[in-house]
């Protein structure tokens, strides 16, 4: 179960932290300000596109290393890469590259 403390919850900190690094001031990441959206789905302020991209991944990351996928991907010779990655890699060395 994942409580406050968990490593798959973002707390306010961690979005306040990368808004002020990234000058981001969208009201839905502004503990103060998102109440005031007209039509709000979110019960709350929500982490940065970027932030849940890398946790994503490092979830992905985490699994293949606890099923050895690792020998999977280098005996279908391929690199696997997230989305976000593909759009800005180009083909190297005629490796295969598979958005997951």
């Amino acid at each position: 179960m994942n409580t406050p403390n968990s490593p798959d919850i973002f707390n306010q900190i961690h979005i306040d932290v990368a808004r002020n690094a990234t000058d981001d001031f969208n009201l839905f990441h502004d503990s103060k300000k998102w109440s005031h959206i007209n039509n709000n789905p979110f019960n709350g302020t929500i982490v940065l596109g970027f932030q849940l991209e890398s946790l994503i991944e490092h979830k992905v990351l985490l699994y293949r290393q606890l099923h050895n996928e690792n020998a999977l991907i280098i005996e279908k010779n391929c690199v696997l890469v997230t989305t976000s990655f593909l759009l800005s890699m180009q083909s190297n060395q005629g490796n295969r590259y598979r958005s997951i």
